[in-house]
C-alpha cells in the first residue's frame, strides 16, 4: 500500500490564505506527475479548514472524487489509530492500493514518525505546508518527495 501524506497549506481556522493555496497548487502540480490513477485512490482529508481546502484543490488538479472527510484524522489521533482506520478503507476496496491523505502537521509528522520507527530509524522528519511524503507498506521505505 503507497499512503501520499500531504501536509495543508497555510491559512487560518476558517481556511487556506493565498500563500496555502499556491503551497498546494505547488503539491498537486507535482501528484500529477505521480501517475496515480483516480480508480485506485482512497482520497482523504481531516476536518480542519485548511484540510478541505486543500483537498479541494489537489481534487480538481487530479480529476479525483470527493474526499471523504474522516473525524479520525485529527492532531489527536496516534498513528497506530490512524493506520488502522486506513486498513478499514483498504480492506473494503482492495482495488484501491493508494491512499492521498491530507492533513495538518501533527498528523503527517505523528505519523512518518511511527513509521520511521518501524522502518528507516534514520530517517529524518522534515515537514513543510503543502509537503508531499510517501509511506510504502510493501517496500517498508519512506521519503520525502516534494517540499514547496
Amino acid at each position: 500500500m503507497k499512503v501520499y501524506l500531504i501536509m495543508s497549506g497555510c491559512g487560518c481556522p476558517r481556511g487556506l490564505n493565498y500563500v496555502g493555496e499556491r503551497e498546494v497548487m505547488s503539491a498537486a502540480d507535482f501528484l500529477k506527475g505521480q501517475k496515480i490513477s483516480p480508480s485506485h485512490v482512497h482520497f482523504l482529508t481531516s476536518k480542519e479548514a485548511v484540510s478541505v481546502d486543500s483537498a479541494r484543490i489537489i481534487k480538481k488538479a487530479l480529476g479525483l472524487a470527493e474526499p471523504a472527510v474522516v473525524n479520525w484524522l485529527n492532531r489527536s489521533a496516534p498513528a497506530g489509530d490512524l493506520w488502522k482506520e486506513v486498513k478499514k478503507f483498504s480492506d473494503e476496496d482492495p482495488n484501491r492500493s493508494t491512499f492521498l491523505v491530507v492533513s495538518n502537521v501533527s498528523v503527517v509528522e505523528n505519523v512518518l514518525s511511527s513509521f520511521a520507527r518501524r522502518f528507516e530509524p534514520s530517517f529524518e522528519i522534515i515537514t513543510t505546508k503543502g509537503s508531499v511524503h510517501l509511506v510504502d507498506t510493501d517496500a517498508r521505505t519512506l521519503a520525502e518527495l516534494f517540499v514547496p
